[in-house]
């Protein structure tokens, strides 16, 4: 069985590949872009959708990139899908993937920690929100500590895009224990 060392780069590396389809999987669910956008792959013993225009997956591949190597140099503190209104910029979503190191010295197995990735997965595509009545675009923001600075990073202070205060609604989902990381999602969202 395939145990993973806190520190190690393939951690960091299991974090960054759950947030990559996490991502894909939300922007499909909430048709963001339509289903013909996506094509069906087998990732953590589940079907999951990942884009097929080349625009869109470059963006999505550089932010995962980009938010595996903080994760791996210990600065990622979360990870930010935004869902926006086309028309206005008004965020009607704002799904946060937040880090925090409590799992230190925590060694797991990988098909354990598949499953556990599965089943936040599966949470994720199911979860009850109010359906997205206009047009849609997203952003991927990565919010770092602040000796992330420190390593050159060209990371600069970014508009948080928060659901407008009373307007919104929040949902934290199950949380994910990574043997260095637990990673926590909550989406908030507008609530007519």
């Amino acid at each position: 069985m395939q145990q993973y060392e806190v520190g190690s780069e393939n951690v960091a590396d299991i974090v960054a590949e759950y947030l990559e389809y996490a991502i894909q999987h939300i922007l499909c669910t909430r048709m963001v872009y339509p289903k013909s956008s996506f094509m069906e792959v087998h990732k953590f013993s589940m079907s999951l959708e990942v884009l097929k225009d080349p625009h869109l997956k470059v963006y999505v591949d550089r932010n995962i990139k980009k938010a595996r190597d903080l994760l791996a140099s210990g600065h990622l503190q979360r990870c930010v899908l935004v869902i926006a209104k086309i028309s206005t910029g008004e965020v009607v979503e704002r799904w946060q993937f937040s880090m925090d190191d409590s799992n230190s010295g925590m060694v797991t197995d990988l098909p354990n920690l598949h499953n556990k990735i599965t089943q936040s997965l599966k949470q994720v595509g199911v979860c009850f929100l109010p359906p997205l009545d206009a047009d849609c675009s997203f952003k991927i923001l990565l919010y770092t500590d602040k000796s992330a600075k420190s390593l050159g990073e060209s990371l600069t202070n970014i508009h948080p895009h928060l659901i407008l205060h009373g307007s919104g609604d929040s949902l934290e989902m199950r949380s994910v224990d990574f043997p260095r990381w637990r990673l926590h999602t909550a989406v908030s969202y507008f609530s007519p």
